[in-house]
């Protein structure tokens, strides 16, 4: 997580400069960023309902992890510092359908 708090700021003040150009609401990005040691995949949604919320908004973050046994999926939560993962089998087709 440490190696995002940079990368998470970024789309964070870009997102500001969005949100206060903004004339409709509500607004929201994605961003994807990659770590800078192991490049795993993170995606970084920010949602504004209104401008006051461009100083707190809405932040939803996934990872993919890429591991021996397969693609790890992460959901992160940062307002209470939980972070929840689906393993592998959480991500293949059930071939239904």
């Amino acid at each position: 997580m440490r190696t995002l708090e940079s990368k998470i700021d970024n789309c964070h003040r870009d997102f500001k400069r969005m949100v206060l150009k903004s004339s409709r609401y509500p607004v929201s990005q994605t961003y994807y960023c990659r770590t800078r040691l192991k490049k795993n995949l993170f995606k970084v949604n920010l949602y504004a309902s209104k401008r006051s919320d461009r100083e707190k908004p809405l932040i939803g973050i996934c990872g993919i992890y890429n591991r021996p046994e397969g693609n790890y999926l992460a959901a992160l939560t940062l307002e209470k510092n939980m972070t929840t993962i689906y393993p592998p089998h959480f991500l293949k087709d059930t071939g239904s359908g």
